[in-house]
């Protein structure tokens, strides 16, 4: 598979320490460019399903083909289960494998910014930490993972302890879009931001807005507290003035509002990351900057 201009950093999987997890930001689905991520699937590196779900060759048969084990279960795949109907919820609330190296932020996180689909997460190994018997992913995948059994996590953000991955999911409607001019990394997944993790996930945009990340210089008040309480409107967000690094004149509440800021306009984006700290709400963050050549054009 060709890298391209949208080679991203990756990360291990503790159950299969030696096949990598490689993240590439998505591309337009323009001219037939289809190149997404590439989380590989262990055992076919050269095809992965971001790959196949993006060009329309992953169908339902081919999951059912796939060889993924669950943990403890060998001889029955999660795509053999659900192929065939046999595949419950209880069944897949028992997965429990769980990120490696990522022990403070879990797979709850990594959802609350990413678009995966319910049969690409259905594949995914990662364990939530505290929780090895059932997760987020699961439940997503099961269809059994509602607002208020989200309301009952206790699931914490990093640098955020009083608020919780629940109470933000409760309390907003962030849309992709919005998160993914974020610019918080995961604590011990330096190589993968919000936007990388956007690219790669399913969440619509109230189980986006679970996310705890605060809009900067507007510490006491998040994008999820406006939107519940009525007072962030679409024209209150067009105000916003967050900017994106490298793109000062054009924010992403601006094209939000405008019309021209798409899903896969911003799947063209190509953050950069960089080990650079900066005090954030009394805190040390990483920040990043986004890639010149391929900043956000107006």
């Amino acid at each position: 598979m060709s890298n391209g201009p949208y080679a991203m950093g990756g990360y291990e999987v503790t159950a299969d320490s030696k096949e990598p997890m490689t993240f590439r930001v998505c591309s337009a689905l323009v001219a037939g460019d289809v190149r997404r991520r590439s989380e590989r699937i262990r055992g076919d590196s050269e095809n992965t399903v971001a790959d196949k779900l993006c060009s329309g060759i992953l169908t339902p048969s081919f999951l059912c083909r796939r060889s993924e084990r669950i943990r403890g279960d060998s001889e029955n795949t999660v795509a053999d289960k659900l192929c065939s109907g046999i595949l419950t919820p209880s069944f897949l609330c028992r997965r429990s494998e769980r990120i490696r190296g990522d022990s403070e932020n879990t797979v709850a996180d990594k959802l609350c910014s990413g678009i995966l689909t319910p049969s690409f997460l259905c594949r995914r190994s990662e364990r939530i930490r505290g929780d090895s018997e059932n997760t987020v992913a699961d439940k997503l995948c099961s269809g059994i993972l509602t607002p208020s059994f989200l309301c009952r996590r206790s699931e914490r953000i990093r640098g955020d302890s009083e608020n919780t991955v629940a109470d933000k999911l409760c309390s907003g409607i962030l849309t992709p879009s919005f998160l993914c001019r974020r610019s918080e990394r995961i604590r011990g997944d330096s190589e993968n931001t919000v936007a990388d993790k956007l690219c790669s996930g399913i969440l619509t945009p109230s189980f986006l807005c679970r996310r705890s990340e605060r809009i900067r210089g507007d510490s006491e008040n998040t994008v999820a507290d406006k939107l519940c309480s009525g007072i962030l409107t679409p024209s209150f967000l067009c105000r916003r003035s967050e900017r994106i690094r490298g793109d000062s004149e054009n924010t992403v509440a601006d094209k939000l509002c405008s019309g021209i800021l798409t899903p896969s306009f911003l799947c063209r984006r190509s953050e950069k990351n960089t080990r650079r700290f900066r005090k954030y709400g009394g805190r040390q963050v990483m920040q990043w900057d986004i890639d010149p050549e391929f900043s956000m054009q107006a």
